[in-house]
């Protein structure tokens, strides 16, 4: 394709990338906001000079030929502010400014530099025409509505215990479902049910948990009902049935420590990793509760 044939294609990417690496290891972070855009400079890896000081000004130097790029680059408009990494030398500060200005001067729509503050930011002002390169081929998150975080699992799961309380308080019903993200629900569980044992001792109902892969991070979902209509809801595995997990592509949680993994609607526990165990892993299950399934390492 002419795009990739001529870099175009990984230029559109890095223009729309938060961050933009420089040529001796340093990089911008490029944040876009209704009020202003903010460019901050980095050294990250580089250390190419002995003295702290040459290291700054020569990431400075980098980052105002980059900054001035990616404004032009990425259209962008209004109120923008470069945090520069700060230098003690007035010499290097006049440097990077007589720099920045120079490069600034071949912007058609000129931007002009408004302030330095003893801390190195930079403020300066471009004319705003229409909408900015990620304005135009972006759109709001639909996952976060645009924040860039969602609540960790841990959160999530201490606001679906106190969903369970409010519903229990409100019913009083036999029993509860609850449907949530499988990492919440690995947060709810703890190690070995603990947490939902608490729960149902505070409520006096039964919990059932269900989880979903697909289902977003902080969806919460509580309904109640009779123990029996509940538990036919929830669809674990059969006892005695082997499992292929594929430990390198699964979602096993918790991340980074993991306990379980995801089948159908329910949790199932894993035995103890060594780490030397083939991929696909086989697991049969060996008893089935209403929070997880047990299950041990099949040799068949």
């Amino acid at each position: 394709p002419l795009f990739d044939a001529y870099g175009v294609e990984a230029q559109v990417r890095l223009a729309l990338s938060r961050r933009v690496p420089l040529p001796s290891g340093g990089h911008l972070t490029i944040d876009e906001t209704e009020a202003l855009t903010s460019i901050d400079v980095d050294t990250g890896s580089f250390v190419g000079s002995s003295h702290l000081s040459g290291t700054v000004l020569a990431t400075n130097q980098e980052a105002v030929k980059e900054c001035a790029r990616q404004i032009r680059l990425r259209d962008l408009g209004g109120i923008i502010i470069i945090d520069f990494i700060d230098m003690n030398r007035v010499r290097d500060r006049v440097h990077v400014m007589d720099a920045l200005e120079a490069e600034l001067h071949r912007d058609r729509r000129q931007p002009r530099i408004v302030h330095l503050s003893p801390l190195g930011l930079v403020e300066l002002t471009r004319r705003r025409r229409g909408l900015s390169l990620s304005q135009m081929m972006r759109v709001t998150c639909p996952y976060c509505d645009g924040l860039g975080e969602v609540c960790s699992a841990t959160t999530v799961a201490a606001e679906a215990r106190r969903e369970v309380l409010r519903e229990c308080a409100r019913s009083h019903p036999e029993a509860v479902l609850l449907s949530v993200h499988p990492e919440v629900a690995a947060q709810l569980v703890e190690h070995d049910g603990e947490g939902l044992q608490t729960l149902e001792a505070g409520t006096g109902a039964q919990v059932f948990l269900a989880v979903s892969v697909d289902a977003h991070l902080e969806h919460i979902q509580v309904e109640a009902g009779s123990a029996a209509a509940l538990a036919a809801r929830c669809s674990p595995p059969a006892e005695g049935s082997v499992l292929e997990v594929l430990l390198r592509s699964e979602p096993l949680v918790p991340h980074g420590h993991p306990l379980y993994v995801p089948r159908e609607r329910c949790l199932v526990r894993l035995p103890e990793l060594t780490g030397h165990e083939q991929d696909p892993f086989r697991i049969r299950v060996t008893q089935c509760g209403r929070w997880f399934c047990q299950s041990e390492t099949d040799h068949a």
